[in-house]
């Protein structure tokens, strides 16, 4: 009996002593991660898929939306779910994140700040609103 306790308590330890490699939810995505520019040109709306790039900008009061960059090519990314953000500590670092590309509609005035947010030129806008890409993040990936 001892020795059985003892066995139960050994898997016990060990199965807790496993490193997370994730932030949120499991991931699921099997493929190789996407550049930011590759997700765009394909226009993979609400399909779970990986992508990798530079974090260039980071919400700095709660760290709820971020900006990934890969060369010329930026894109918003949001949270599904409150519960995971990007640190600020993570600015300037390459890095993994899987969700689904979404599009948002905004005004003048949104366009322009996440422009800003962006590094880019301010938009010039034709009309009052603007569709334009997010990524919705579910799962931050811890290792490369």
């Amino acid at each position: 009996m001892k020795f059985i306790m003892l066995i139960i308590l050994a898997f016990g330890i060990y199965s807790c002593s496993e490193e997370k490699t994730y932030l949120g939810k499991e991931p699921v995505y099997m493929g190789e991660p996407l550049t930011v520019k590759e997700l765009l040109e394909k226009k993979l709306l609400n399909s779970t898929v990986q992508i990798s790039g530079k974090i260039y900008n980071v919400c700095k009061t709660e760290g709820c939306w971020f900006v990934i960059k890969q060369d010329q090519t930026s894109l918003r990314c949001t949270f599904d779910s409150p519960a995971i953000f990007m640190d600020t500590l993570n600015l300037h670092t390459i890095m993994k994140v899987e969700g689904k590309l979404t599009e948002e509609i905004i005004d003048g005035e949104t366009s322009v700040m996440y422009a800003e947010q962006a590094g880019e030129d301010k938009p010039i806008m034709e009309g009052s609103k603007k569709r334009v890409p997010v990524f919705v993040v579910s799962t931050i990936l811890l290792k490369q």
